[in-house]
């Protein structure tokens, strides 16, 4: 057995010999305050105690402590994280109106009869220009269903929305 192992083993027997020693019992003698002669303040405090008014006592529901609802929890009771959910939102008075189609946004330019009798339309928004023939879809939501001498019938395809472009003045 090395040196380590026998100091250790030494301690522990030290330590358990100490704990079942049987101990004396002792005595606790409770001590008194010796009668010591009052210093000055307290033989001043003595004197006015002697000379001054007895002060009425106060009745003694006066000084009884206001009693406190406490509600006491017990701290082993299982906890819910569950959050209530929002409640439902109130109906409005007047339901939102049905989604309708932007109002027309081309106006006629003119027309052009190309090679085979097939004729292209010409159409403008602000600085764009399209050429479009009929069942040609064109600014991504627009398709240009038929034609006759007066109006143009595109359809609003987001919608399924038909919509009239009237053509005048066409030379």
């Amino acid at each position: 057995m090395n040196k380590r192992k026998f100091f250790l083993l030494t301690l522990l027997a030290a330590t358990v010999a100490a704990a079942l020693w049987p101990s004396p019992e002792v005595d606790l003698a409770i001590i008194e305050p010796s009668a010591a002669r009052p210093t000055a303040p307290a033989r001043a405090a003595a004197s006015a105690a002697k000379n001054a008014k007895p002060v009425p006592a106060l009745p003694l529901h006066k000084l009884e402590r206001e009693t406190m609802v406490v509600t006491e929890q017990n701290p082993f009771s299982p906890t819910a994280w569950f959050v209530a959910p929002p409640p439902p939102p109130q109906p409005s008075a007047a339901p939102p109106p049905p989604p309708s189609a932007p109002a027309m946004p081309f106006a006629y330019a003119g027309r052009l009869q190309g090679e085979g009798g097939r004729w292209t339309y010409y159409l403008m928004r602000g600085d764009q220009s399209f050429a479009v023939s009929r069942g040609d879809t064109f600014d991504t939501s627009y398709r240009l269903d038929s034609v006759d001498d007066a109006k143009m019938v595109i359809e609003y395809l987001p919608l399924s929305v038909k919509q009239t472009l009237t053509i005048m003045g066409d030379s």
